[in-house]
């Protein structure tokens, strides 16, 4: 247990340490061979209120502690220096805040941001890790969501997409057809987390899905006890940013530049807009029995401010539909 113990700081084991070791332990003993995948989910959502992004980052089990230690590690020391000046500490990462420069990036320089996040991306394109990504076009999905939760709905429709994506992304992998190849899989803890479970069950247990025997649980958890979250964070940030970059025809991002020249680091982000939700087809959206909202809010003038209220509105006993698999037809070269 001596090697153990090296995993954390001062002889603590982080939990997240814990967790993958747990995690990682083959269920069949020593018979066969366990390939566990581990993939951190969160989302990201544009100022306007245009695109809502959902982004999973996929690695080996083995490989999230070493992750996670470079991150914890590179944190640590902007901690000691920003005390040494007097300045208040970061709690985490986020992509967001950082990029804004906010609450605990307020008063940083430009410069500052920069080196910081270029520095945790060079930490994430040391490893051999997998993004899929999936943005929606929210004033799209409004107009055939009438009625109902935006938020709540794209969630729904997003995980759908990604739970598919990565199922499919495994099974092209898997040229060997190994049975004991799994991917277990954390999100960021929010107001859907029923939803997404929900998503998620309809997904696996639907026999038109077959890639479902790949994947084995979907689990909340908090980014104050699960450092891979920060990581993901940066990646949903980063693919929701392209997102927007294709919508206007902008120059991709240095950052996002960066992430998609690595070789070790392979992406796939597909954006949902109206074109997409058209060939999907009323029946199917209808079908997925999206969450209702109590105060009708029209799309138009849903703004930054209106999204605090709408995530309280927490559901709980939902019931849905087994979800046909129309969205196949939308997956041409997911493999790339």
């Amino acid at each position: 247990m001596e090697n153990v113990k090296d995993l954390g700081r001062n002889g603590s084991i982080p939990l997240y340490s814990q967790w993958e070791i747990l995690a990682s332990l083959n269920p069949n003993g020593m018979a066969g061979v366990f390939v566990l995948l581990k993939g951190y989910i969160d989302e990201s959502v544009s100022k306007d209120m245009r695109i809502f992004t959902l982004s999973a980052l996929v690695a080996r089990g083995c490989e999230w502690v070493p992750l996670a230690e470079e991150w914890e590690a590179m944190l640590a020391d902007v901690n000691v220096r920003l005390a040494a000046s007097g300045r208040k500490p970061l709690r985490r990462y986020h992509a967001a805040e950082c990029n804004a420069r906010s609450n605990d990036f307020e008063g940083w320089s430009k410069d500052e941001q920069q080196e910081l996040t270029t520095a945790l991306l060079a930490i994430i394109n040391r490893h051999p890790l997998k993004t899929v990504s999936f943005s929606i076009d929210l004033r799209a999905l409004a107009k055939v969501t009438s009625g109902k939760d935006l938020i709540g709905s794209a969630y729904a429709v997003t995980t759908l997409f990604l739970i598919y994506g990565l199922g499919r992304w495994i099974d092209d992998k898997n040229v060997n057809n190994d049975e004991e190849l799994h991917m277990t899989l954390i999100h960021d803890r929010c107001d859907w987390d029923e939803e997404m479970l929900s998503r998620f069950k309809s997904l696996k247990e639907d026999p038109q899905f077959t890639y479902g025997r790949y994947l084995t649980t979907i689990a909340p958890l908090g980014w104050e006890t699960c450092t891979p979250l920060q990581l993901a964070d940066l990646m949903a940030y980063e693919n929701m940013k392209d997102a927007e970059r294709r919508l206007d025809s902008r120059k991709t991002r240095y950052t996002f530049q960066k992430i998609y020249e690595n070789e070790s680091t392979g992406i796939l982000n597909r954006t949902i807009g109206p074109k997409m939700l058209q060939s999907l087809g009323e029946g199917f959206m209808k079908e997925l029995r999206l969450p209702d909202v109590k105060i009708q809010e029209k799309a138009a003038r849903l703004t930054c401010q209106a999204v605090p209220a709408a995530q309280r509105r927490h559901r709980k006993g939902a019931r849905w539909a087994r979800v046909r698999l129309p969205i196949s037809c939308c997956f041409t070269g997911l493999s790339a």
